[in-house]
């Protein structure tokens, strides 16, 4: 297991340009966000807009801080805190902020090199890292409150490693 610090996630800007996103990690290492097998980030939404458009890839969205409401084709989606909403990255989505700025985790996966589950889970004692978990399934545990599991494709060449502490807080 490798134990993966706030400190060190990089920022870089979300692909549609409205604002910004920091990587927890992603395969393959240094892998742009039209590349990538699977992908975990943390954004941070200061204004409303659409999402970014992701071919091919499964999404799941939980919202850690703030408020958000998605819309699509004249449907409205209150995100409920630390609960996860799935969606694939081709739907036209776009947020509205409620107040300030929110934060949200994010987990993407390329159909057919990766897929995903995340769910709501308290802590309440340490948990081992997925130096355990059985290949080729991978998990990561984000605080005290989320855990999601990656499941990577056998023709995947970058397994990677999962399990990230310290989300930043507001």
């Amino acid at each position: 297991a490798r134990i993966l610090r706030s400190v060190d996630y990089v920022a870089r800007p979300w692909k549609n340009g409205g604002g910004t996103t920091r990587d927890i990690a992603a395969s393959p290492s240094g892998a742009s966000l039209d590349t990538f097998d699977w992908r975990l980030s943390l954004a941070q939404v200061d204004r409303d807009g659409p999402f970014s458009r992701f071919d091919s890839v499964d999404r799941t969205l939980v919202l850690l801080s703030g408020a958000m409401v998605l819309h699509e084709r004249g449907r409205q989606i209150d995100l409920v805190r630390n609960e996860p909403f799935v969606f694939e990255g081709e739907r036209a989505i776009g947020a509205t902020v409620g107040g300030s700025a929110t934060v949200d985790f994010n987990v993407m996966t390329r159909r057919g090199r990766a897929r995903h589950t995340a769910r709501r889970q308290s802590f309440s004692k340490p948990t081992k890292g997925s130096a355990n978990a059985p290949r080729p399934w991978r998990t990561c545990q984000l605080g005290t409150a989320m855990k999601c599991k990656l499941q990577i494709a056998r023709k995947c060449p970058h397994p990677g490693v999962l399990r990230t502490t310290n989300p930043p807080s507001r």
